[in-house]
């Protein structure tokens, strides 16, 4: 039975402005008063394979609606995993490294692709598709009007969202005749976009490859497109066999030439602070890009070859992985090299704070208090129009969700899943706070196998003191089971800084240097208190009188349900004050923050002044261990 489209016999704009679940004025102003047609922009990008690709990237309020229209048509079984049998391309849990799969340790390997893809598709090719499929079977003008939205000078514009799941559907068709063909010749077949890969063990297949070739493009010329001629070649198994960009040999592989550039640009960028990509300086997010792409096949081939299960293309953050860190000895080179840059990228690179923070609401209030005091603190945010950007930078806590559209329970994807599996950063608060700590010490050899000294390799050898500095936020309380007694503790037994020093620099200064760019601060205690977390830096009065459903605030992780409520309702309860859709209600008052932003501002704004030599103790064995708290650099 044929799913029926959202989009199915729609007769009027109204309709399909509802299907887009927008306004109709909004979406008569871009059809009629904007005019599509004048939305883009083009430009074009470097191909692996020479050249140039143009792109034509439509503009914000045409994108928008792309993108509203693309989620339409992803609900369509061609746009799917489990009916799309050989598009590995913009489908969901479908990418290169599936498509390259299919064809792992495969005889022979064959690959073309199709010449101009997307302007392949002609506004007559999608207006009739919207018109007599049967899952559309939309009325002539409103289809006329979803066309104009997705096409550019009567074709498909290769950077529109909307593009790539119209070209799936269409396409849908062809591919199972293609599949029809590669089963005469016992062929395997995977397409990524307009890349077209065929494999088989056939021994024969060399002998018969070019009658096969000439059956496929007497096919796709017959269906309106052209294969590229020149992009047609047969892989042996004895050659390099390279399917999407990626190895296919044996097991899936980047190039070595690939990973040798990409290791010898971050040694630039920690040595130089910058790099070149094809003679061109560098940015952080490309160089990420390509750590994360290595990543990935290294990932795909411990779980999908080595222990046989299905590949996942987000990390397992489950709170018992992060309790069996001895995974750190066990990564692999290129792991290892992916986390070295993964700590400077997240702890040394640039010129803001970043704040690791114990509770998991303490970010949003910092983030309001300074929104709502950004005329105070414009060292700390700067607004331009509705933007707002802020100068130090966060690590939130991952947290369950249970909202429209989600399963329940499932991860709100607000920290990197990266950080916590290779740095070991997790949601677990003050403890994996504590092994943070690791890093920044030398006085165990089976740390430093775990967790090397990346500060000290990035600041001290290389000479760099960096703007940078890493902020532990802690609650202010004195107890033995404190977080923050663990966190003094845990700095003492590493001979990170003394205890007691640590003690008085609080006293003194709300904060304390820790070892390189390391700082401590903790919540500032008001009203004479003398334990304090970010709850009590909230108007303690508003709060007394705050009741959700007959329910009272209590400020403890453990509560009776029935006769109070916690941290995260409070916090919901303060944001909404800020709404404005709630004009006439009470805003809470966020002036005991201030003091707390002073002290980020503070920390934020010292410079280093030089790098320390290391003191020495030699053992009996002549081996020397650096004494206890040397702080190396200074501010």
């Amino acid at each position: 039975m044929i799913k029926k489209s959202p989009f199915y016999q729609i007769s009027t704009r109204q309709e399909l402005a509802d299907a887009l679940n927008m306004r109709l004025k909004s979406l008569s102003y871009v059809l009629y008063k904007l005019d599509p047609q004048s939305l883009y922009t083009s430009f074009s990008i470097s191909k692996k394979s020479g050249g140039k690709r143009e792109i034509t990237a439509p503009k914000k309020p045409l994108a928008n609606i792309q993108s509203k229209i693309a989620n339409v048509l992803m609900l369509q079984p061609e746009n799917s995993a489990l009916r799309s049998k050989a598009s590995h391309g913009f489908i969901k849990n479908k990418s290169i490294l599936t498509n390259a799969t299919v064809h792992r340790n495969k005889n022979y390997v064959l690959n073309t692709d199709i010449q101009d893809f997307f302007p392949s598709f002609s506004f007559g090719r999608v207006l009739g598709f919207f018109k007599k499929n049967n899952a559309f079977m939309m009325d002539h003008k409103v289809a006329v009007a979803l066309t104009n939205l997705c096409c550019y000078k009567k074709k498909l514009p290769q950077g529109a969202p909307s593009s790539p799941p119209i070209t799936n559907l269409i396409f849908h068709i062809v591919d199972f005749k293609i599949i029809k063909l590669a089963r005469k010749y016992n062929l395997d077949y995977t397409r990524y976009v307009d890349d077209l890969t065929f494999s088989t063990n056939e021994k024969s297949f060399p002998k018969v490859s070019q009658n096969f070739l000439n059956e496929l493009n007497a096919l796709i010329t017959h269906e309106g497109f052209k294969l590229n001629e020149d992009k047609t070649h047969l892989e042996y198994k004895n050659s390099r066999q390279e399917v999407t960009g990626v190895i296919v040999n044996k097991k899936l592989n980047v190039h070595k030439e690939f990973y040798k550039n990409t290791r010898a640009m971050a040694d630039n960028l920690y040595k130089n602070t910058e790099f070149t990509i094809d003679g061109k300086l560098g940015t952080i997010n490309q160089l990420d890009g390509r750590f994360n792409y290595i990543n990935q096949l290294v990932r795909y081939n411990k779980k999908s070859i080595k222990r046989k299960v299905a590949y996942k293309t987000k990390y397992n953050v489950e709170k018992k992985d992060f309790k069996h860190q001895s995974r750190f000895i066990l990564f692999s080179g290129k792991e290892q090299q992916y986390r070295k840059f993964l700590f400077y990228e997240y702890f040394i690179y640039g010129n803001s704070s970043i704040i690791l923070t114990e509770g998991k609401t303490d970010v949003s209030y910092i983030k309001l208090a300074l929104r709502v005091y950004k005329q105070e603190y414009p060292q700390l945010i700067t607004s331009h129009g509705k933007k707002t950007e802020y100068s130090v930078s966060f690590l939130k806590h991952t947290q369950n969700t249970s909202t429209k559209g989600q399963k329940k329970g499932k991860k709100n994807n607000q920290m990197s899943h990266r950080i916590p599996y290779f740095i070991g950063i997790s949601e677990d608060g003050g403890t994996s706070i504590d092994n943070f700590l690791n890093y920044y010490s030398e006085i165990s050899t089976t740390n430093l196998n775990m967790y090397p000294n990346y500060p000290k390799y990035f600041i001290s050898d290389l000479g760099k003191l960096p703007d940078k500095k890493v902020i532990i936020l802690l609650d202010n309380e004195k107890g033995q089971s404190s977080p923050l007694n663990a966190f003094e503790n845990k700095c003492c037994s590493l001979g990170l800084k003394e205890k007691g020093k640590i003690e008085n620099d609080i006293k003194d200064k709300g904060y304390s240097h820790i070892k390189y760019n390391l700082f401590l601060l903790v919540i500032p205690c008001v009203n004479s208190q003398t334990d304090c977390c970010v709850e009590d830096l909230l108007n303690q009065q508003q709060i007394s009188k705050l009741e959700l459903n007959g329910k009272h605030f209590c400020k403890s992780n453990k509560f009776d349900i029935n006769k109070f409520f916690g941290k995260e309702a409070l916090l919901s309860c303060v944001i909404s004050s800020f709404s404005d859709k709630n004009k006439l209600a009470t805003k809470f008052d966020l002036s005991g923050f201030k003091l707390l932003l002073s002290k980020i501002s503070e920390i934020n704004s010292l410079k280093a002044k030089r790098n320390l030599n290391y003191e020495y103790k030699y053992n009996p064995d002549n081996s020397k261990t650096p004494k206890k708290f040397q702080n190396i650099t200074v501010y």
